[in-house]
């Protein structure tokens, strides 16, 4: 959902896809929410005292869904900026398909952007591991291509006969090697 809206006998598919909505609700609205009571057999969110906002949602065995039982949809809490749910996680998931289109796109035009479309605060340091996690994710890490790079020239050796390969290698610490394939 990309603008969660609740009502009693809902059903969600898990756990999981019902927090990830409450906590969706939670950064769209800018409300303080949290999570009084999370286990597999119910979920009981609630916004910050004195609010009265709530819902309550609990497995139904026969039917394998969690439905909400109860749902107060009413907040008297002011707007905060400083939602917890805004996480490094919660900008990879949300973000990574637009850094894919935009790998070099700087943090702070990045923040600029989650923070005018969301209307909350986010810290640049939260900002920068996301952007690193979905460009790992999206490219690889480099560890892994570099565990590639063996098998990639024995499989070239072995397709195109008499062919030399040269690779160079930069240690961190230490001055250039060569090796000859």
């Amino acid at each position: 959902m990309v603008i969660p809206t609740f009502k009693v006998e809902m059903e969600f598919k898990s756990h999981a896809l019902f927090r990830d909505d409450v906590k969706e609700h939670a950064i769209k609205w800018g409300k303080e929410i949290t999570f009084s009571k999370s286990d597999k057999r119910q979920v009981r969110p609630a916004c910050k005292k004195p609010c009265p906002w709530t819902i309550y949602c609990a497995y139904v065995p026969n039917d394998e869904v969690y439905r909400v039982k109860t749902f107060v949809d009413q907040h008297e809490c002011v707007r905060s900026f400083n939602v917890q749910w805004v996480s490094t996680k919660w900008i990879v998931k949300k973000y990574t398909e637009r850094i894919r289109k935009n790998p070099t796109w700087p943090i702070p035009p990045l923040v600029e952007t989650i923070e005018s479309e969301n209307t909350v605060k986010v810290n640049h340091q939260k900002t920068y591991r996301a952007m690193r996690i979905a460009m790992q994710m999206l490219e690889g890490s480099a560890a892994e291509q570099f565990k590639l790079l063996n098998s990639y020239a024995k499989e070239i050796l072995n397709t195109n006969d008499g062919t030399t390969i040269k690779t160079k290698v930069k240690p961190v610490v230490g001055s250039e090697t060569e090796e000859d394939k």
